[in-house]
């Protein structure tokens, strides 16, 4: 399953006419292996309308959540995904782990509580980081995906914001999602046999499990060999403990995405 989130109708529109989605009612439209939310602008209503949605259809460890929407930038109309979000008032930082290539340009983006009036080399929306908040309660970061398409370079730049404008721009965010169902379809066959094996011989915690899960189906997905690859990072540990499981992973994940 994937959850979409958008702040605007006009931004979640063509996903909406693309895949058929029926309106459920709260914002909320469902299709094939597709929950999609219009959340409303600005950080609180994000956070509310996720954890309304999230609450009501609940997700599974396998799923995906994915913001689309439009963001303040020097690039009208060009597409990214999102590597960094800034929350500009409480100065935290979020990172979702994309390990998935998407086959899109990354920036970092800022959200702010207030529309900006100048724009620099990163990205600004007004929902991002409540909802990368909201959503990690329920799903893993490396299944977390923000995909912006940049709307204009800020209040001063006389914009016309016509809900056909932002629909026009989103147009194109509809191929990213059929990626990720693509994705979705490909990547989550359970390994299970290899899984249970490294399990046991890393010391694995269940959250360690589900790690070493996703990145072996990572790895299927770029056609690696995922028991070669582990017994080759293992070949010369003496693994005893938890912690040196999480080594294992963790040099697991670094050969993967290096």
């Amino acid at each position: 399953m994937i959850y979409i989130f958008a702040a605007l109708y006009p931004e979640l529109e063509p996903v909406i006419k693309e895949f058929s989605l029926i309106n459920k009612g709260d914002s909320v439209y469902v299709g094939d292996n597709i929950v999609a939310t219009v959340t409303g602008v600005g950080k609180v209503n994000a956070a509310f309308s996720v954890g309304r949605t999230m609450s009501v259809y609940t997700p599974s460890d396998d799923d995906m959540a994915v913001n689309i929407g439009i963001a303040a930038g020097s690039d009208v109309g060009t597409i990214f995904l999102i590597n960094s979000i800034h929350d500009r008032d409480t100065d935290k930082y979020y990172y979702p782990d994309m390990l998935y290539d998407l086959g899109l340009a990354e920036k970092a983006l800022t959200t702010v509580s207030s529309v900006v009036s100048t724009v620099d080399d990163n990205l600004y929306d007004m929902e991002a980081s409540a909802i990368y908040q909201t959503v990690s309660k329920y799903i893993s970061p490396d299944n977390m995906f923000f995909v912006k398409t940049v709307s204009d370079a800020g209040a001063n730049k006389n914009t016309k914001f016509t809900p056909e404008y932002v629909s026009n721009l989103m147009s194109s965010q509809v191929e990213v999602i059929k990626k990720l169902l693509t994705l979705d379809e490909r990547i989550y066959i359970n390994p299970i046999n290899i899984v249970d094996v490294y399990s046991e011989k890393l010391f694995c915690s269940e959250y360690m499990r589900n790690e070493l899960a996703q990145l072996v189906n990572f790895a299927r997905t770029l056609d690696v060999d995922a028991e070669a690859l582990l017994d080759d990072i293992i070949s010369n540990k003496n693994i005893v403990s938890r912690k040196d499981g999480r080594e294992v992973l963790d040099a697991f994940k670094s050969r993967l995405t290096s």
